[in-house]
């Protein structure tokens, strides 16, 4: 992917214990962290050096380990709390006065 919005599909992989290789493009560095091997998105010899490279079983097993850690970081319940923070400031800004915004 070169323009996906959430990292939704990193954080599902990574949660199942599945080493991700993604694009390097900014929201997937900000999702998956130090737990992905990022590839330019326009070289198939990036991905299949990334794809060879999780051959080793010892690192397949520690980019796994640390997917799952990573994942942990994430939760729909926090993100939901998150929403409704911002939301309620929002209505709290749109319902003061004009002069005070």
């Amino acid at each position: 992917s070169r323009a996906e919005g959430y990292g939704l599909p990193l954080v599902e992989a990574m949660s199942h214990g599945t080493p991700v290789i993604a694009s390097d493009i900014p929201i997937f560095r900000e999702v998956g962290d130090d737990a992905v091997s990022y590839v330019h998105p326009d070289s198939p010899a990036e991905f299949a050096e990334a794809v060879r490279t999780l051959e080793d079983p010892a690192l397949w097993k520690a980019r796994s380990r640390r997917s799952v850690e990573r994942a942990a970081d994430f939760s729909w319940d926090e993100s939901a709390r998150r929403l409704v923070a911002v939301a309620e400031e929002a209505v709290a800004l749109r319902n003061r006065p004009r002069g005070r915004r």
